[in-house]
């Protein structure tokens, strides 16, 4: 049996009680608590596991980040496994992590999958929620939300569209209906964003520094003028470009003052299932598990624009390395997941997503068990963060 520890996240300076599993019955061992940004051990107790090979260990989450609790049995001196938990303020211990993306394409537009197929394939890597975004169509979306409910999907999705002319290029999301761009230019984008929100929708800015046709698609004095004058729910931060201008787009927020920058995401721009799909995405840490959360911890900058590239040193094998960018406490909090909490999320996803597929494919299958696959997926997040 594995080793683990329940809950995985807790809050700081609060009463914590560990429930760790997988041990050898009646078994004694030291537990010794090691916080990664300090020296030295912070707590350490004795403890016998139970005849069903549990130990429960209580103390004050007196420590902030990632601390690393070493099992150790008392006839030997070698940890018989190291446990990773990681401390945040209470507020951030009482949100949800969820995997977002906005920018999607189908064959409605300049994609090659179906609506179905990509709400699929996006609950297969992961994904919590997403919004389908043809260029100037709006109804895609709309055949992505159906799908994804009548398969039994465990997976939120928005209305969406990617408004786009010559210069500009503006995701709506969550807007009740579509919006067709009435003109280029900076007054095409101001009346754009007016409708957006109009009909009840988020504006964010797609690739602000994409260069196409050998020129930027948006001119930077557009954007500059756009940043200062402000209007956009959010900026997409990181997306399918060339990464020279995902580092310009990341350069120029970073160079904002700090109470004028927009809110940011991550969105992979994909065109079909194994583009960009599951490269770039929002870790948004939402209040509650619905449309309203995820939109509310985005305007309120609870949310962490992320990417996966091969990297590392020339002495390595290049492998998935991921990138995230946005406040500190949540950058740090959205790597540990992505180590210790993601995998299994992730593995329960592709079962979810498996029996989906197997639906979509025509199998007689019911949607009841696709949901409590989905179900598992929040039940395994929910003692994580040990509610």
């Amino acid at each position: 049996m594995t080793i683990s520890i329940q809950p995985v996240i807790v809050a700081e300076n609060n009463p914590v009680a560990f429930h760790i599993s997988g041990l050898t019955p009646g078994q004694d061992y030291q537990l010794k608590l090691l916080v990664v940004a300090e020296s030295g051990t912070r707590y350490e107790s004795m403890a016998s596991a139970s005849d069903s090979g549990q130990v429960a260990w209580q103390l004050e989450a007196g420590w902030s980040g990632e601390a690393l609790i070493d099992l150790i049995p008392s006839a030997g001196d070698r940890a018989a496994a190291t446990l990773h938990v990681f401390a945040v303020p209470a507020e951030l211990a009482r949100r949800i992590p969820l995997r977002v993306d906005f920018h999607i394409h189908t064959r409605y537009s300049d994609g090659h999958s179906t609506p179905a197929e990509m709400v699929i394939r996006g609950r297969e890597l992961g994904l919590d929620a997403l919004a389908i975004t043809d260029h100037n169509r709006f109804d895609p979306s709309l055949e992505g939300i159906k799908a994804a409910h009548d398969l039994g999907l465990g997976l939120m999705c928005f209305t969406g569209e990617e408004i786009t002319a010559y210069d500009w290029h503006l995701l709506s999301i969550n807007a009740t209906a579509d919006v067709q761009p009435e003109d280029t230019g900076e007054t095409g984008l101001v009346n754009a964003l007016a409708r957006v929100h109009a009909l009840g929708g988020k504006a964010y800015l797609a690739h602000p520094y994409w260069i196409g046709s050998r020129q930027r698609n948006m001119p930077s004095a557009d954007y500059d003028r756009l940043l200062a004058e402000g209007g956009l729910d959010g900026i997409e931060l990181l997306g399918d470009v060339a990464w020279e201008e995902n580092l310009l787009s990341i350069t120029r927020y970073h160079d904002l003052p700090l109470e004028e920058r927009p809110p940011i995401l991550g969105n992979s721009d994909t065109h079909w299932a194994k583009h960009t799909f599951g490269g770039y995405w929002t870790l948004v840490f939402a209040q509650t598990q619905d449309q309203a959360g995820v939109l509310d911890a985005i305007a309120d900058h609870h949310a962490v624009a992320c990417a996966r590239l091969l990297a590392g040193p020339a002495a390595r094998q290049p492998q998935d390395e991921i990138l995230a960018f946005g406040p500190f406490k949540q950058v740090e909090l959205a790597l540990f997941l992505e180590r210790y909490v993601f995998p299994e999320h992730d593995r329960l996803c592709r079962l979810e997503a498996g029996l989906a597929w197997r639906r979509l494919a025509g199998e007689d299958l019911p949607s009841s068990a696709v949901r409590q696959a989905a179900e598992e997926v929040k039940t395994f997040m929910r003692r994580c963060f040990g509610d």
